[in-house]
């Protein structure tokens, strides 16, 4: 017996039934197959997002992780182990994320970007392990928090709308905010 498919299939129909027959039969895509297939095209120029047909959730993945391009990270698509360091390996494409720092907020500075940041996919954007606040507050105690002035929204406002979390020209990573009104959030547990 041959291994082209005409013989394949008359092997398979011999021994199971409901064998599909030769003439491949067209499925109409389903509305959330449309819609998953252009937001992947959608991402290819705005950037890594993909909408998740369950109950509507996004779903932010890693374009390098998407694309299937393991060895941008790793050694080879079939190893665990990093190419370098996780900072080189994250600098590697990042490079502008710590340029210019006269001040570093220390996961960044010692390559601890996984304290943070989910490698492949989070329902948060940047890839962030945690919303907002909650990250934060994994590392800074809330109570020392509250005590500082320009705290007095902390628990409405996120923490990335004054603080750049990789750097600063501060030691509070404070960035320049034009004269806008800040965007509430949830309150914290």
């Amino acid at each position: 017996m041959g291994c082209e498919a005409p013989t394949k299939r008359d092997l398979l129909v011999f021994f199971f039934d409901g064998v599909p027959g030769t003439k491949q039969v067209q499925q109409t895509p389903s509305p959330e197959d449309l819609e998953i297939e252009a937001n992947k095209k959608k991402k290819a120029t705005t950037g890594p997002v993909v909408d998740v047909a369950e109950k509507g959730l996004r779903t932010y993945v890693h374009a390098p992780y998407e694309n299937r391009q393991c060895e941008a990270c790793h050694e080879s698509k079939f190893s665990q182990k990093m190419r370098s360091e996780l900072r080189g390996v994250c600098l590697a494409c990042h490079q502008n994320l710590m340029e210019k720092a006269k001040f570093t907020h220390a996961p960044a500075e010692s390559g601890d970007c996984q304290s943070c940041h989910e490698p492949h996919e989070s329902k948060q954007r940047f890839l962030l392990v945690r919303a907002g606040q909650q990250l934060c507050l994994e590392c800074h105690d809330q109570d020392d928090m509250v005590k500082v002035a320009g705290h007095k929204t902390m628990g409405t406002t996120d923490c990335q709308q004054c603080h750049d979390p990789h750097k600063g020209d501060d030691k509070f990573f404070l960035k320049k905010l034009p004269n806008k009104p800040v965007r509430p959030v949830a309150a914290l547990p």
